[in-house]
Order: C-alpha cells, then structure tokens, then sequence
C-alpha cells in the first residue's frame, strides 16, 4: 500500500488507449534536480491492457523547463512492455537520473503505445519517496505496534 499525493500523481487511473501524455504534470516550483533524493516513479496497472494485436507500451519521464514542453527532454524510459504483461497489478518502478541539461521545474510522463492501438486499459502513476517491496508478506497473527 502507498499513500498518494495528489500533487505528485501524474496519472490516476488514466485510460491509455494510444500515445498520450500523463493528465497531471508536476510543478517543482522551481527548476530542481530530482534525482539527488530518494524519489522513483510509481507505475501501476490498473486495469489490464488488451490489444487486438501485439501492442506495447514505452512510458518516459519528460521534463522541461517550461509547462508547454516545447523543449521537453526524455530523462527516463521503461523500454517497451508487450500487452501481454500489462496485467491488472504489474508493478514498475521508474528511477529518475540526473538530467545532463541540468535541472528542470516540470515534469510528466509520455505513454507510447506502438503497434496499437490498446483496447482497454488503465494507470496510476506518482512519485513516491523510495521503492517498496509491494509482495512484503507478514506472518499469520502477527501484528505492527
């Protein structure tokens, strides 16, 4: 389980039928490098992704300096995830580099659907203090004091 912040959530259960970007962008406030902290991404599936055919995904950290992202640089990326994969509860963890070009006030992510369009599916996305283990099981009976 996380805790959600509204201003840190990029995406809240966003349907991704075709490239889109994030329906939230996040405000630094400032230009400020996140990658010197102990923040990550939070992608979650929500709803399982289907395609008529072999779709994939590529979600990308933006960031820009300005809200538009007119000059928007990719400082992050998953790769492409087959459909197959996108099932209700897959879990990824986005970490966020130094952005060479310095540090930038916005940020978004960038959904890419290739050999698409999906179907159906839905995401969470936000940014979340540091990477838990979502399959952490405690012993039966036991109890947190």
């Amino acid at each position: 389980m996380a805790i959600l912040d509204s201003l840190c959530t990029f995406s809240l259960a966003q349907a991704v039928t075709t490239t889109a970007v994030s329906t939230n962008v996040f405000d630094a406030g400032v230009a400020r490098e996140l990658a010197v902290s102990d923040i990550e991404i939070l992608i979650d599936v929500d709803t399982a992704f289907t395609a008529a055919g072999s779709a994939t995904m590529t979600i990308d950290l933006q960031e820009d300096s300005a809200v538009g992202f007119g000059t928007a640089t990719v400082v992050a990326t998953t790769g492409a995830i087959p459909v197959a994969t996108l099932v209700a509860g897959y879990v990824i963890f986005l970490s966020i580099p130094r952005n060479p070009a310095g540090p930038r006030r916005y940020y978004r992510l960038n959904y890419t659907v290739a050999t698409g369009p999906m179907t159906a599916g839905k995401i969470t996305s936000t940014m979340v203090l540091e990477s838990f283990d979502l399959t952490q099981k405690y012993p039966a009976n036991s109890a947190i004091l």
